[in-house]
Parts: C-alpha cells; sequence; structure tokens
C-alpha cells in the first residue's frame, strides 16, 4: 500500500496551476530562513513564497497555512538530528565507558552534521520562545538523548542519588555538550587557544573524564 502524505489533505491547487516541482521543498528551506531572520510572528507568508519562488497560496496548498509549514520546519531539524542519540544495543562495557561511548557519539554526530546555519538560529528562538511545534522536537531528540543519558548515570550513582539528582546530573551533562556545540563565538573569544578546534573525540573525552570523576566521586563510601 502507497504511504500516504500527511499533508495532502490540505492540498487544493494554488493560483494560477500546478507548481514545479521541489516547491514543497524550497519552501521548507525558505520558511528555515525567514523564521530564524524574523521569528514566527513577524515572518509573514509573502516573505517565505518570495524567497522560494513560490505562489503565495503555496503554503495552504502544502502546509496548510503558515503554522503548519513552521511545524514541519521544525519536524524536519528533528528528523535531520535523530542521529545523535546512540541505537540501541550500539554502546558496550561499564557505565563508565558507555557513558564515555555515548558522549563521543553525541559529539561526533552534532559536530559532523553538515546544517544550514538558520537551523541553529532557529532553534536558539524556539527554546527563547516555545511554541507547541517545539513537542516534536522533544519527542525526536531530546527525551530520548536525556533518557538514554539518565540509565548510564543512574547506574554509576546507584543508590546514592535520588531520580531528581540523577535528573540533574544529565542535564549537567548535556548542558557541557550543548557549550561545545552552540557557543564558539564566545569560545573564540575567551578561549582564544581553541580557536583551532579540538577533535570531536577530545571534546567527547573532556566531558567525559569531567563527568565521570564527579559521578565516582558521589559513589564513595557506598
Amino acid at each position: 500500500m502507497a504511504r500516504r502524505d500527511p499533508d495532502r489533505r490540505h492540498r487544493r491547487p494554488p493560483p494560477g496551476g500546478a507548481e514545479p516541482e521541489g516547491t514543497r521543498e524550497r519552501l521548507i528551506e525558505a520558511a528555515g530562513e525567514v523564521f530564524a531572520s524574523k521569528g514566527y510572528h513577524a515572518a509573514t507568508v509573502k516573505d517565505i513564497t518570495d524567497l522560494a519562488g513560490a505562489a503565495i497560496g503555496s503554503i495552504n496548498y502544502h502546509f496548510g497555512d503558515k503554522e503548519g509549514l513552521y511545524a514541519r520546519v521544525l519536524a524536519r531539524i528533528g528528523c535531520a538530528a535523530e542521529g545523535i542519540v546512540p541505537p540501541e544495543g550500539s554502546l558496550h562495557g561499564t557505565p563508565q565507558e558507555r557513558l564515555r561511548q555515548y558522549l563521543v557519539h553525541i559529539m561526533t554526530t552534532m559536530l559532523g552534521r553538515d546544517k544550514p546555519v538558520w537551523e541553529r538560529v532557529l532553534m536558539a528562538r524556539e527554546l527563547a520562545e516555545p511554541t507547541a511545534a517545539l513537542d516534536s522536537v522533544i519527542e525526536t531528540i531530546a527525551r530520548p538523548l536525556h533518557q538514554g543519558l539518565a540509565e548510564i548515570v543512574s547506574q554509576i550513582t546507584g543508590q546514592k542519588a535520588s531520580t531528581q539528582r540523577v535528573a540533574l546530573l544529565t542535564c549537567g551533562i548535556v548542558a557541557q555538550c550543548m557549550y561545545y556545540l552552540q557557543h564558539e563565538a564566545v569560545l573564540d573569544r575567551v578561549h582564544p587557544q581553541l580557536k583551532t578546534r579540538p577533535s570531536a573525540k577530545r571534546l567527547a573525552d573532556t566531558i567525559a573524564d569531567f563527568s565521570i570523576a564527579g559521578l565516582e566521586r558521589m559513589t564513595e563510601g557506598t
């Protein structure tokens, strides 16, 4: 059976008849740039269709409305970054070894992914002023990422840490990764010796060394 197009229910022929092939993809790319530059509320349908070289009715035709297009842009980001979570069964060894492997996978995947500049800007806007569309990114990336890390953190700390403490420790590890990934301009200015970028593995090992030492300290005396 052919896969049903989830946007098909919205489709009515745009003014002027059939559109050129690839219009839907151009709209998503153009929308990402415009939403990142202006924000969701300030961006207009005309801004997006002009940049995409598409008819004014194209957004309704393909996505229902501007909100539907915005949700699709964020869903695209989520799908593109889905590989950040290590595949099931890919981690081996002690909890400490698996934490190191987890971090190497995160940093290698994120630093190696070829993503447009607007994606980072748009996600920063979305996190600052979240919309309902953020839920798809949470379920695709953030929740599985945090859950996988939390399980390893819990194994390292044992009964010493409460579930709340495990959640805080997990967030601390993720925050270290995000700092290296999102604050290059700050690092260039504060630590000019880091302008020559360390490899993804070296960054991951640094985060792992710091995190494992702290987690193991919590287990002393148990």
